[in-house]
This record gives structure tokens, sequence and C-alpha cells, in this order.
């Protein structure tokens, strides 16, 4: 059997058959694409901007060391979010949450249900501190 591979939902390459046989776990690729999601609404930017340069095309890779590091976090936020519609332990939460799902090594991601036990931990935060 001749095996080929194919890109992968975080610019890997995963093998076709393994896809096809099932046992490769497409629901880490599942919480990549709504950590990129997060990362989307956090920054008011598109997930892929070819208009930028070759370094700042990728949202998920240009700002995933960012986020770890609440000084620099303000840089990376939707600078048309008003600063009063949100507090930054809430932001810092979410952010935390966007980077854990666009890590590389997918064992590294949170399952969904621990996205969701995140988020809501999230907004329950930035409702109690508002």
């Amino acid at each position: 059997m001749v095996e080929q591979n194919i890109n992968g939902p975080w610019n890997t390459y995963i093998k076709l058959s393994a896809v096809i046989m099932g046992s490769y776990d497409l629901t880490k690729g599942d919480v990549y694409a709504f950590g990129v999601v997060l990362l989307e609404l956090l920054t008011g930017r598109r997930a892929v901007d070819l208009s930028q340069g070759p370094n700042d095309q990728n949202l998920a890779l240009q700002v995933r060391h960012i986020l770890t590091n609440r000084k620099n976090l303000r840089k990376v936020i939707d600078p048309d979010m008003n600063r009063s519609s949100y507090n930054l332990e809430s932001i810092d939460m979410f952010a935390n949450l966007a980077s854990h799902c666009v890590r590389t090594e997918s064992t590294e991601r949170p399952s969904m249900t621990d996205c969701v036990k995140e988020l809501q931990m999230t907004f329950h935060l930035y409702f109690t501190n508002s």
C-alpha cells in the first residue's frame, strides 16, 4: 500500500490511511479550529490574512507565544473592543484557553469538554467582576 500524506488541520502532514481507517483523532483538530475562532474573537483579525507579511499571515502562529504573557496580551486584543467592556482577568483566561487549543502537539490540547468548562469559568468571572 502506498501511503499518501495530506495537509492536516494544523499544518502538519497526516497519513491519509489513518484518517480513512479512523485511527486519527480529528477531534483534536476540531479543538485547534475552535482555538483559532477564539483568537479571531480576541484579536478582531482573520485566521489567515494574505495581505500581511509572510511571518504574520497565520494568526495562530503569530500570537501563540504572546498569549502566555499577560503584559503583552494587550498588544493582541482587538483595538475596537472598548476597554470598559472587559476585565483583563477574564481576557487572560480566554487567551489562555485559546493558546492551549492551538498548541502544536494535539496531545497537549484540551478536550472540547474542558474548553466548555473553561469558557463557563471565564464567563462567570467576567459577570461577577463587571
